[in-house]
């Protein structure tokens, strides 16, 4: 049972789960039990970020509009749920391939195949998982309504966002301890399927993780603009 569910030890015991996905990439169960965690994280999540995203509409709403932002958020829910197994296994999928691509281009040494990749993938999502958790404990803490909060584990924490564009705060916050483990769990994982030196794997993780960064940078600011989200 345990090679069925290694993955979602990967974050912890990169190395040694590495060289057990390389023997046997099972991802069903991992997949299965990170999908079912992410669905109880939103559930938990929903009144809180229903309450922030109200709190950044334009003062110049009506009560009634507010309203209905309300209501269209708490009927968006459900809908949400039952698409986060494919936004799950898309996102790990996507996250492969760029990733097989990233090693052909930077490592000299054997590229793992796709179900080895998409397995790793599916394990580094425990990493998200945990600071998602962090973050909603967090913010029902916090009374700070920033559409970005200054988490204590993140660069923005350091500086702060005054003066600074949306995208440059979200690069910060996304600069975070989270970010160093999934580098760094990444990059160990590599090193054991590809044969290669730790410092080269490290390249390509900090490669992988700034590329997926700044596609999310970019969606993120384009949906801000759209909605007309203030900083």
């Amino acid at each position: 049972m345990f090679d069925h569910s290694a993955a979602l030890i990967l974050p912890f015991l990169p190395a040694r789960t590495a060289s057990r996905i390389a023997r046997a990439p099972r991802w069903v169960v991992p997949l299965i039990a990170i999908v079912a965690v992410q669905i109880l994280l939103e559930i938990v999540a929903h009144p809180i970020h229903v309450d922030r995203t109200i709190a950044h509409i334009p003062p110049s709403a009506s009560r009634d509009e507010l309203r209905v932002v309300h209501a269209e958020l708490d009927a968006a829910l459900p809908w949400e749920l039952a698409i986060l197994p494919i936004k799950e296994s898309a996102g790990a999928a996507a996250g492969a391939l760029l990733l097989g691509l990233i090693v052909a281009a930077f490592s000299g040494g054997q590229r793992p195949r796709f179900a080895l990749l998409f397995t790793i993938c599916i394990g580094l999502a425990v990493i998200g998982v945990m600071e998602k958790g962090a973050e909603i404990a967090f913010l029902s803490g916090s009374r700070e309504m920033q559409a970005l909060p200054i988490y204590p584990w993140s660069a923005l924490a350091f500086t702060g966002p005054a003066a600074l564009s949306y995208p440059a705060a979200l690069l910060l916050t996304i600069i975070n301890l989270f970010t160093l483990w999934y580098v760094s769990a990444l990059a160990r994982a590599l090193a054991v399927l590809c044969n290669i030196r730790i410092a080269h794997a490290v390249l390509i993780a900090i490669v992988f993780r700034a590329v997926t960064a700044g596609c999310a940078i970019a969606v993120l600011h384009l949906l801000r603009n759209a909605y007309v989200f203030t900083l």
